[in-house]
């Protein structure tokens, strides 16, 4: 069995924006969010309170087409992160993201400062539709008549063969035994000429497939 094509794990395009470092505010804050790609334009309010709540208020409001929006605390940077992923694998159009935000004071004296970070909106990686994994299966002919087990990861398949068979009918024999969805996770293919090709379903490097032809 050799491995044709290593799998490539699919990804998704993935965005970040963060708060500011946590302080206390007060005032409702407004959100004017507009966006390319897709293009939508969004107003809406957190509660007063604290930057990193109020951050997280503006992460469960925010809603895209083909995006999803999380956010969680990061306690080495003190800041909220808000990540935007594409629930599309592949690359994507770029998405264009800004924002407006106004209505919050400082408190008790504290500088007034942004609920987010007018600076940390970035793009963390491309999407990729990556590559499934392919192994082919290269058989050989037969001197004898016979019985051939053919183990393709979990699975043993028995397998008669005849003197003088060629490396094609062996495939044959062997693929007609196999199917071509045989093999869990992946599908089969005969190819004609004495060797059987096996694709996983997913794209992603996944563990090698063990075969092992033993008579």
């Amino acid at each position: 069995m050799t491995v044709t094509q290593q799998g490539v794990k699919a990804e998704n395009e993935t965005y970040m924006l963060t708060s500011n470092t946590n302080n206390i505010v007060k005032g409702n804050a407004t959100f004017n969010v507009t966006t390319v790609n897709p293009a939508a334009t969004q107003t809406f309010e957190a509660a007063n309170g604290s930057v990193i709540v109020m951050a997280s208020r503006f992460a469960n409001q925010l809603e895209l087409d083909n995006y999803v929006v999380t956010s969680i605390y990061n306690s080495i940077t003190a800041k909220q992160d808000i990540m935007i992923t594409s629930t599309l694998s592949g690359d994507q159009s770029d998405l264009s993201f800004s924002w407006t935000e106004s209505g919050t004071t400082a408190l008790d004296g504290v500088t007034p400062q942004a609920i987010l970070d007018p600076a940390s909106f970035k793009k963390m990686h491309d999407g990729s539709n990556g590559n499934v994994e392919i192994a082919t299966l290269e058989l050989s002919g037969t001197t004898g008549t016979g019985t051939i087990y053919v183990q393709v990861g979990f699975r043993t398949f028995i397998v008669a063969v005849e003197g003088g068979d060629t490396a094609e009918e062996v495939a044959d024999k062997v693929f007609g035994e196999i199917g071509v969805n045989g093999v869990n996770g992946y599908t089969a293919v005969n190819n004609g000429n004495g060797t059987i090709t096996f694709t996983s379903a997913d794209h992603d490097d996944v563990e090698d497939l063990t075969v092992l032809v033993t008579n």
